[in-house]
């Protein structure tokens, strides 16, 4: 082994003041950092990008398919510059077409999904009512008489205890996720055309308020505090406020539940008369009130000569240190048609946002990686490409195969989880022992210490980490005078235990 050196000190997150139950139990997703080492932008400083992905919206099939595969993400993979998105967008509807319940073992598969790609769910849960005439083929948007949906007073249905068996059964699905979720409930109540929108029932905000508390806390009962919650406000309010004048509009303080919301965001959709920044700024300062981190829910520009503009504007925005709480943003990455075609390449505009997305800040999440280890100059290898649990880790000549690639799947903080492409299973320190020489395998992926590593960057050019086991604070290690073997010993800062990350 390599002589000892003072280890780089641990990326810290700051659990800001004031976080819900929810947060403070789980790692928050959104946050601040108390510091961070000299050589790397802080875990909380970054910016994380999400986006929906869905390419199936077609006039064909004008609702999508709601599941992003891994091709839609790829299909667009020139814009993301250094990042790869952190968060997964999907809209799951609680009702289905015929009015039953939407439970979650049917949708399910769409969080996997994102798992698997290495990403957050970012879920906007949506208490839509069923469509009049069941006609799964048509979508709630579309206004026309062939497509009414069955009006529902949501705040009241929920107050009144209507829908705590789909809330429980939702609520202890994504707790057995065992990843962080993020969930935009009641998003864009300001307006006046969903459901859960006071306005439109002829509700009042404090009751509003009432039912946001009534979910949490159900999910807060089963133990799910893996799950983060937050609203995303709509800028052209078009809802009355029962807090106070803010031109005809509601305002913050009346869709802000102060000890229930991990963060608070805005949906931004701008064209040729709005940039990024003029649709945020009349509501930045409220947003900051409020203490929270800032997500922007949904966002994207319509096509022509401002597009380039607006998305220069929108990446200042974030990275100027201009409105500080700014933590994250989702990309409606769709062709809606009928509406717009959001896409981020829409009229050749992808380099551009591309050449953004290159700032340190937007490190996003970390994607999908080959590992080579520096003292050996071989990649991190599952070997014969084993799909069976207990599979010792070897390194072995780089060959570019499933069984030498890897899915950072961050956890916050820097923390990830390890998963092997060819077999789905976590990087694992096998028994979770302590002990040096504590060989690793492959292991089904359980959330544990054992399967949480912290990564320490040494440099970004080229990607060049060490990772430190969770739960014993030591690193992953190659050993070439046996095997060579992979293990867990204490950290030394060598050669033997930096590895060099090539995006796959």
């Amino acid at each position: 082994m390599n002589s000892p050196r003072t280890l780089i000190s641990h990326l810290k997150e700051w659990l800001y003041a004031g976080s819900t139950a929810a947060c403070m139990v789980a790692t928050c997703i959104i946050a601040s950092p108390s510091h961070a080492q000299s050589n790397a932008i802080p875990a909380g400083d970054r910016v994380l990008m999400g986006a929906f992905v869905d390419r199936d919206w077609t006039a064909a099939h004008p609702c999508g398919d709601k599941i992003t595969q891994d091709w839609e993400w790829a299909d667009n993979k020139q814009w993301y510059g250094n990042a790869s998105p952190y968060f997964g967008k999907i809209f799951p509807e609680v009702f289905r077409p015929d009015g039953s319940k939407n439970w979650y073992y049917l949708w399910e598969a769409e969080v996997d999904k994102i798992k698997a790609q290495g990403r957050v769910p970012y879920i906007n849960l949506e208490f839509h009512g069923e469509l009049a005439l069941h006609d799964n083929s048509k979508c709630w948007w579309k206004w026309d008489t062939t497509n009414q949906r069955v009006d529902r007073n949501i705040i009241k249905e929920i107050l009144d205890g209507k829908h705590n068996d789909i809330i429980d059964n939702i609520a202890h699905g994504l707790k057995a996720e065992k990843v962080p979720v993020v969930i935009d409930l009641f998003h864009e109540a300001n307006g006046a055309w969903y459901d859960w929108s006071p306005c439109k029932n002829r509700e009042t905000w404090a009751r509003f308020r009432d039912a946001f508390k009534h979910v949490v806390d159900r999910f807060r009962a089963v133990g799910a505090t893996n799950v983060q919650f937050g609203n995303s406000i709509w800028p052209n309010s078009d809802c009355w406020t029962d807090a106070g004048p803010h031109g005809t509009g509601a305002i913050v303080a009346d869709m802000y539940v102060p000890g229930y919301m991990d963060w608070i965001g805005i949906d931004i959709y701008g064209g040729a008369d709005a940039s990024f920044k003029s649709i945020l700024n009349p509501w930045y300062n409220q947003l900051a009130a409020t203490g929270r981190p800032i997500v922007i829910g949904e966002m994207a520009v319509t096509p022509g000569a401002h597009k380039a503009q607006w998305i220069r504007d929108f990446a200042d925005a974030f990275t100027s240190g201009q409105y500080p709480k700014l933590r994250a943003f989702n990309w409606f990455d769709i062709d809606k048609q009928g509406e717009a075609n959001w896409r981020i390449d829409a009229d050749g505009a992808g380099p551009v946002f591309d050449a953004v997305m290159k700032h340190p800040k937007m490190t996003g999440s970390f994607g999908t990686y080959e590992l080579k280890n520096k003292a050996s100059g071989k990649c991190l290898d599952v070997p014969a490409a084993s799909t069976a649990n207990g599979a010792k880790l070897q390194v072995y000549t780089c060959n570019g195969t499933n069984a030498q690639t890897f899915t950072l799947a961050d956890l916050t903080g820097y923390k990830m989880e390890l998963r092997a492409l060819n077999s789905g299973k976590c990087v694992d320190v096998a028994a979770a022992g302590t002990a040096d020489g504590t060989l690793v395998q492959q292991y089904d992926c359980n959330a544990s210490g054992a399967q949480t590593w912290t990564m320490k960057v040494i440099t970004w050019a080229p990607l060049e980490v060490e990772f430190v086991a969770a739960h014993s604070g030591k690193c992953l290690d190659v050993d070439m005078g046996i095997g060579p073997k992979v293990h867990q010993w204490w950290c030394t800062g060598g050669a033997a235990q930096r590895f060099v990350l090539t995006k796959r």
